[in-house]
């Protein structure tokens, strides 16, 4: 699997691409229950059919207007914070390569014995599970050290950036003893 270190604006495009990715699959689900509300109204109630119409119309623009704004100061607060994810990183462009052997940093190769984690960025969350939530980590960001170099792997600043980094992760946190 491969990526390469993004600039700041690839990153921000994929950040608002992988945004409205959601915010369509959400607005879609919101779309299909209005339809089925105004079926559903119109024939309980025929004669106030087009009343379910304007608020299912009405309920889609506020829909749409709230998505927006959630998207603007989405985008906002990730702009705000890319100085700080720049930090460290390698030159834009630099391709970055893991397989089951080594970690590939532009044109040098580095064994996974070899590497050492020297820090660790975790964001929190939470995932529905019934009745309850089960509180999640999210590595977003690796400092590996190897040879005297250190390398930081981000996952939102690199292409593939999740895959790279969870991998990355996995094999460092087994690696390291406890």
């Amino acid at each position: 699997m491969q990526g390469r270190i993004l600039t700041p604006a690839e990153a921000t495009d994929i950040f608002i691409a992988q945004t409205r990715r959601w915010f369509m699959i959400f607005g879609s689900i919101g779309l299909v229950l209005m339809i089925g509300i105004v079926i559903a109204g119109a024939v309980g109630e025929p004669n106030s059919t087009l009343v379910f119409i304007l608020f299912a119309l009405v309920m889609s623009g506020a829909l749409v207007l709230f998505m927006a704004w959630i998207l603007h100061r989405r985008v906002r607060v990730f702009s705000g914070k890319l100085e700080r994810r720049c930090e460290g990183l390698m030159p834009v462009g630099t391709v970055l390569g893991i397989d089951a052997a080594a970690l590939s940093v532009g044109p040098e190769t580095y064994a996974w014995p070899m590497l050492a984690l020297d820090t660790v960025a975790l964001s929190s969350g939470s995932v529905a599970s019934g009745e309850t939530s089960t509180p999640i980590l999210i590595v977003e960001r690796l400092s590996v050290t190897a040879r005297g170099k250190t390398f930081v792997l981000d996952r939102a600043m690199t292409e593939n950036g999740m895959l790279l980094v969870d991998n990355a992760w996995r094999r460092l946190r087994a690696a390291t003893p406890r």
